[in-house]
Formats: C-alpha cells, sequence, structure tokens
C-alpha cells in the first residue's frame, strides 16, 4: 500500500507595498478647458493606475514565493500544495485584467481631449 498525503488548506497573505501616489496633475494641466467630467475621468485613470500595480505586486510576490520554495531543498509537498492553491493571485490578475480594460478606456478618453 502506498502512503498517502494529506493537505492541509490555508489563506497565504502577501505583502505588498503601497505604490507610489501616480501625481498626473501635469497631464490634468494639458487638458484644455478641462470640465468636471474630465477631472473624474482623471481621477479614475489615476484609481486604475494604482490598483494595476498593486495586483501587479501581488501577482509578482507570490511568483516571487514560488520560486524561493522551488529553490530550497527543504520544500516538501505541503509547502508547494499550500502555493498550488493559493486563489489571490488568479484573483489579482482577474482585477488586473479588468482594471487595464478600465485604464485604456479611459486612456482613450484623456487622448481625445489632448488632440
Amino acid at each position: 500500500m502506498s502512503p498517502k498525503l494529506s493537505v492541509a488548506v490555508a489563506q497565504v497573505q502577501f505583502d505588498v507595498p503601497d505604490a507610489p501616489a501616480a501625481g498626473l496633475s501635469p497631464l490634468r494641466c494639458r487638458i484644455p478647458t478641462a470640465t468636471a467630467q474630465d477631472a473624474v475621468v482623471m481621477d479614475f485613470l489615476e484609481d486604475d493606475l494604482h490598483e494595476a500595480e498593486l495586483a501587479l505586486g501581488e501577482v509578482v510576490a507570490y511568483l516571487a514565493r514560488v520560486e524561493e520554495a522551488l529553490r530550497d531543498p527543504r520544500t516538501g509537498p505541503v509547502d508547494l500544495a499550500l502555493l498550488a492553491s493559493a486563489r489571490r493571485p488568479a484573483e489579482r490578475l482577474d482585477h488586473l485584467g479588468a482594471t487595464l480594460d478600465g485604464l485604456r478606456r479611459r486612456l482613450a478618453q484623456i487622448a481625445s481631449r489632448l488632440a
């Protein structure tokens, strides 16, 4: 009879530093006769940038932990199973995709105002 492997699933939290403020005020000044709607679009653009940086940072941190575990000779099957069961990185990639869609839309809106 072969030995059986039991796996415990745990929520793994990855520490990601806050993204620096995007500081889009120079771009705001370049929009001629900026309206309240332009200001809202710029606010959302700034937020999209921040959210994308955070999501990407979490995915990069997860990949670094995976790489570290794969290089460590002490890493066992339970360690790898825990990393494999982490759902947060995939969720953050989904969020990143949605955020990038919004970012691209807003960039197109701003581009039309600069033209």
